[in-house]
C-alpha cells in the first residue's frame, strides 16, 4: 500500500471517530436536556441502570433511552407561536360550503343601522361610510360585531365578505379557543384542518404589504399555515395582547360590540388540543356592507 493511500485510510479513520464523538457528545446534551424537561426520566434511567451489569443489556437500555428522550424533547417543543393559529394545509374537495360556483347564491344582508338601534338606542359610535359591518350571531350566546377595514387589507376583506354572504360560515364552530389569546373558526371541517381549495395572499407587511393593524384584543385576523400566502376560510378574533403577531398575520378589522361575548368564549372549558368541550357555533354571520362597493376576492388555486 502506498503513502498516499495510507494517509487517505488514516485521514477516513481520524474522521470517523470525530464523527462518533459528536455523535456521542450530542447524544449525552440531549439526556441531559431530557432530564431537565423531564426529572423522572433521570430517575428512571438510574434506576434501571442499578439493576444493569451486563454491558450489551446496558448499551441496548441507552439506545432505548435515546429514541424515549428524543420523542420526549420533540413533544416538548412542538407547540411555537406560529403553530397555534395555524391553518393546516389540507386539500378539500367538493366541500357543501364552499364558495366556489356559488358566486350568485347571497344570504340576505343585514342593517346595522336597524338592528343596533333596536340594541342600543344610546349608542354612540357608528362606523364611518365605506366600512363594512359583520354581524356574528352565536348559539346560545350574544352577538359580535364588528367593522372592518377594506383600504388596510382590500383582498382580506373581500374574500370574507364573499365567503358570509354566501353562507359559508353558516352552523361553522370555533375549533380553537385559548383564553388571553384569541378564538379561532371558519373551519368547514371544525378540526383546524379543512380549507377551500384555494387561498388568498397574506397581506401584511413580512409578505410586503402595508397593514398597520396591531393584534389587540378585539381585533380580527386570518389564520395561515407557515406558507405566508395560505390564508381561506379561517380566522381569529385577539382575546389578549397578541402584538407578535404583528407583521407576519393580516388583521382586516376589530369588534366595536360583544367583546363580552368573546370574553365568555375565551372562557370556556376545553380539551387537551383548545376545542372547545362543546361545540361554540356561529349561527350566521351577516354582513351591511355600509357603502362599500364589494368586489370578488383574487384568489391562488
Amino acid at each position: 500500500m502506498d503513502f498516499c493511500s495510507s494517509l487517505l485510510i488514516s485521514q477516513i479513520s481520524n474522521r470517523i471517530k470525530d464523527i462518533k464523538k459528536n455523535l456521542m457528545s450530542g447524544i449525552y446534551i440531549l439526556i441531559i436536556n431530557a432530564y431537565i424537561k423531564m426529572p423522572e426520566l433521570g430517575l428512571l434511567h438510574m434506576k434501571i441502570g442499578g439493576y444493569m451489569k451486563n454491558k450489551k443489556l446496558r448499551k441496548l437500555m441507552l439506545i432505548a433511552m435515546v429514541f424515549i428522550l428524543l420523542f420526549a424533547v420533540v413533544g416538548c417543543t412542538q407547540k411555537g407561536e406560529e403553530d397555534i393559529v395555524e391553518e393546516p394545509v389540507s386539500d378539500v374537495d367538493n366541500l357543501l360550503n364552499s364558495n366556489e360556483g356559488n358566486e350568485d347564491i347571497r344570504v340576505e344582508d343585514f342593517s346595522f343601522g336597524d338592528y343596533y338601534a333596536e340594541l342600543n338606542p344610546e349608542a354612540a359610535y357608528t362606523p364611518s361610510e365605506g366600512l363594512p359591518i359583520v354581524k356574528i350571531e352565536i348559539k346560545d350566546g350574544a352577538p359580535i360585531i364588528l367593522e372592518l377595514y377594506p383600504e388596510i387589507a382590500p383582498n382580506t376583506v373581500n374574500n370574507f365578505l364573499s365567503l358570509a354572504r354566501t353562507g359559508f360560515y353558516d352552523g361553522l364552530i370555533y375549533h380553537r379557543v385559548m383564553k388571553d389569546f384569541m378564538i379561532q373558526g371558519g373551519d368547514p371541517l371544525g378540526t383546524g384542518a379543512g380549507n377551500l381549495g384555494y387561498s388568498i395572499d397574506g397581506e401584511f407587511s413580512n409578505n410586503g404589504f402595508d397593514n398597520t393593524i396591531s393584534h389587540v384584543p378585539g381585533v380580527i385576523s386570518m389564520a395561515r399555515s407557515r406558507d405566508f400566502n395560505s390564508a381561506g376560510s379561517q380566522f381569529f378574533i385577539v382575546h389578549g395582547d397578541a402584538t407578535f403577531l404583528d407583521g407576519d398575520y393580516a388583521g382586516f378589522g376589530k369588534v366595536f360590540y360583544g367583546m363580552d361575548e368573546v370574553d365568555r368564549i375565551a372562557n370556556v372549558d376545553t380539551k387537551s388540543d383548545d376545542k372547545p368541550k362543546e361545540d361554540v357555533v356561529m349561527e350566521s354571520i351577516r354582513i351591511d356592507l355600509n357603502g362599500y362597493e364589494f368586489s370578488e376576492p383574487v384568489v391562488n388555486k
